[in-house]
């Protein structure tokens, strides 16, 4: 959401900002401008299956004022809204909605305005999300909170204009991106979250984020600003990075004196819950409101900013500029922060500089054909920047492509990725002379060990499973790898050592009857459970420790596991428990999650020591 224009302000450069989070399709769905201010609907793009908390769909107009699509046919007037019902229409479903994507496009503006999206039925937020000159066509991608009714409320500021809104994809509530009323957080014009004042030539605002405008003041890992900059004196850039990290080779709005330029922006939370804003050259005055925060989720990790494409210099390809039609394919894995395999989508800033003609740019994954979309529309001598999530096609690459009859630099700076969505892989037949594979330990993606209970190993490399190879003489019970080099096997009598190389012979605990249990937090240590005694035994490798009694409050201990050799949890079939601090077992209190006579509970603890149990048919937490 952006600024509210300000008297006698020139809107000479405009940066329009597009925001897809966890965007599965080929490339965000702009409507293209065509001669006399008309548009073509954006082609569907083959949507991706749903990524965690998001679900990204074929684009579908839901709002048309020049043809009545969602509204009475009409522009919108100075101060005048609708309220758009986007639940329970173009594949989004009537209830458990938290956000949509919507593109929206502002076209034939009778003067200077501005457009503002917010959840009906709450107060009009101070914000904006399309600033727009007298004539201009300006789209840009909006995560709206949905509000009362399933709707979400757009307004006009002055004048008239057309409005168009595509939904694009939509956030189940309770997901790891939190949309919010948007709210304004800085605007150094009236010394909201900084001095009054314009920000100075090579300058800095260490702006608080964290507790802010609704972002929590701890738990959120980066945060969705709209960031404004107005006034420049100068030529300049304005560069957002978390705060307390080397400021980046990079930008996010670029300005000539004079203009307005605005941005969506996803940045990673630095020291202190704050990021950082820099301005290049001359002065300026800078406004964010704030629209989103994400949690941690494992599927989404920001990155401070990098830079991984400049075409003028040479950087990610050839060093000219991109011919009139021409496509750049561009590698994006192992680049800036991003691994190398297991990325499913990247956040880019893409900039377009020194456009000889008129056009548009088009973001889209390498390998597929190319969609009838947009990311980017400059005039000629325009720099303009845009915020895109694509997803990563063949090769690991994206195709970014030229749709004017000009040449065009451009300028890539990465700021985050997704992660490739967990799936099972098709199930291998893995060949266990006697009884079947009874556990398996996989302390990296490169390598598992398993057992059997013949008494057999068997390992992984990533690809291809390794064994039998006979280790032991009687049924092997359970494995533990806390490393690729250091892994523990156990019989019901003894313990085997994996030392990179091989195994050891078995190494007997004296008295031992029936071991069940086995937990490996840290190479040179193992705990393991007697179930045949309710005892538990600690093991370095090579020697077994004195045999300690479990305590717990009832009958055969079945389950076992150490977050770190200072904590263990050892439950009973009777629903008894026990905690290890590193030198001695201690009864607690439990909650029933199993009942005598059921199955075995599984039992899991993280190095936080939080555990998880499971009975047969009931869960609980530690």
């Amino acid at each position: 959401m952006g600024v509210r224009p300000v008297p006698g302000l020139r809107a000479t450069a405009v940066a329009l900002a597009v925001m897809v989070v966890g965007l599965s399709f080929a490339a965000p769905a702009h409507a293209q401008p065509l001669a006399g201010g008309g548009f073509t609907r954006s082609a569907p793009v083959s949507a991706a299956a749903a990524m965690p908390g998001y679900t990204s769909l074929t684009p579908v107009r839901l709002l048309g004022t020049r043809t009545g699509v969602g509204a009475s046919k009409g522009a919108l007037g100075p101060g005048g809204s609708v309220a758009l019902q986007v639940t329970g229409r173009g594949g989004v479903p009537t209830s458990g909605v938290g956000a949509v994507v919507l593109n929206l496009t502002g076209t034939e503006p009778a003067r200077s305005t501005y457009l503002t999206v917010y959840p009906t039925g709450e107060a009009r937020p101070l914000a904006s999300n399309l600033n727009l000159a007298a004539g201009q066509t300006v789209p840009n991608l909006v995560i709206a909170k949905v509000g009362a009714g399933g709707s979400v409320t757009i307004v006009n500021d002055v004048g008239s204009t057309h409005v168009v809104a595509d939904v694009a994809g939509w956030y189940a509530t309770g997901s790891y991106y939190h949309p919010l009323t948007p709210t304004r957080i800085l605007d150094t014009r009236s010394g909201v979250g900084s001095a009054r004042a314009p920000v100075g030539p090579a300058s800095t605002i260490d702006l608080k984020v964290g507790g802010m405008g609704g972002v929590p003041a701890s738990g959120a890992v980066a945060v969705a600003l709209n960031v404004t900059a107005t006034d420049p004196t100068a030529p300049t850039y304005v560069t957002a990075y978390p705060s307390g990290t080397s400021r980046p080779l990079a930008s996010n709005l670029n300005l000539p004196p004079g203009g307005t330029a605005a941005a969506v922006v996803q940045v990673k939370l630095g020291t202190g819950g704050q990021v950082s804003l820099f301005n290049a050259q001359g002065s300026l005055e800078l406004i964010a409101d704030v629209t989103g925060w994400f949690a941690a989720s494992g599927e989404y990790v920001p990155l401070s900013p990098a830079r991984i494409l400049d075409t003028r210099v040479g950087t990610g390809a050839p060093s000219r500029a991109l011919p009139a039609g021409g496509d750049l394919t561009l590698p994006v894995a192992g680049v800036g922060g991003v691994p190398a395999s297991g990325v499913r989508a990247v956040v880019v800033n893409v900039t377009v500089t020194e456009p000889a003609a008129a056009g548009f740019l088009t973001v889209f994954p390498s390998g597929v054909d190319l969609p009838l979309a947009s990311n980017l529309n400059f005039l000629p001598g325009q720099t303009i920047a845009n915020l895109v999530v694509v997803k990563v096609g063949t090769g690991d690459q994206v195709v970014i492509h030229n749709g004017s009859s000009g040449t065009v630099h451009v300028v890539g700076d990465v700021s985050g990725y997704y992660q490739a969505s967990a799936s099972w892989g098709a199930p291998v037949v893995v060949a266990s002379p006697q009884g079947g594979l009874v556990s398996v330990s996989c302390p990296s993606p490169s390598f598992c060990a398993a057992v059997d209970a013949g008494g057999n190993a068997f390992t992984y490399d990533g690809t291809t499973w390794t064994g039998p190879t006979k280790i032991n003489k009687t049924a092997l019970v359970a494995v533990s790898c806390p490393t690729v080099n250091w892994c523990v096997a156990i019989d019901p009598t003894a313990a085997l050592r994996f030392d990179g190389k091989g195994w050891s012979a078995p190494i007997p605990l004296a008295g031992a009857q029936y071991l069940s249990a086995l937990s490996c937090p840290g190479a040179g240590f193992c705990q393991a459970v007697d179930s045949g005694t309710t005892i538990s035994a600690t093991f370095d490798g090579t020697t077994w420790g004195t045999p300690t009694a479990l305590g717990t409050t009832a009958h055969t201990a079945v389950s076992m596991s150490c977050a770190s050799i200072s904590f263990c949890l050892a439950l009973d079939t009777a629903g008894g428990s026990a905690t290890f601090d590193g030198t001695r077992w201690t009864p607690t209190t439990t909650r029933g999650i199993v009942a005598a006579g059921l199955s075995p509970p599984g039992l899991s603890c993280s190095p936080s020591t939080f555990c998880m149990a499971v009975g047969t048919y009931r869960t609980a937490a530690f």
